[in-house]
């Protein structure tokens, strides 16, 4: 029962932490469950006894359902809120701490700075130049 419990838990939190942080329109950055290892994320927060003793409790519950399914229920705790204060700021450590949000955000970044520095460049060639190239 504990093993088949702790699946439950795993498929919950990837359902839940993948309508928390949701691939971008722009598929720059992957959703969570890409990048975030939900092992750790789920021993961070069960070292919080009060919120493992309310998981605790809901997944008993749940798991005696034979259609239990994970997206509905991370959906309506995502909705009202219940446990989304206690994920939110480890999660976010997890996902912005990952190498491949990293590597993307630099990627992004550092196109950013070559485009405006080429920009500067060619302006400041054009004010440099002699008057014989410039018309007018």
């Amino acid at each position: 029962m504990r093993k088949k419990n702790n699946q439950y838990k795993k498929k919950f939190f990837i359902e839940l932490i993948d309508i928390m942080i949701p691939e971008s329109e722009n598929k720059l950055l992957p959703k969570a469950s890409k990048v975030v290892k939900t092992d750790v994320l789920i021993n961070l927060l069960f070292e919080n006894s009060e919120f493992k003793k309310k998981l605790n409790k809901l997944f008993n519950k749940e798991s005696k359902n034979k259609n239990f399914n994970y997206q509905q229920l991370a959906l309506k705790f995502f909705n009202s809120k219940t446990i989304e204060s206690n994920i939110a700021n480890d999660l976010l450590k997890l996902y912005f701490s990952s190498k491949i949000v990293q590597k993307r955000l630099n990627m992004t970044i550092n196109q950013n700075k070559y485009k405006k520095k080429d920009n500067r460049s060619l302006v400041k060639l054009l004010k440099n130049s002699s008057l014989r190239y410039k018309h007018g």
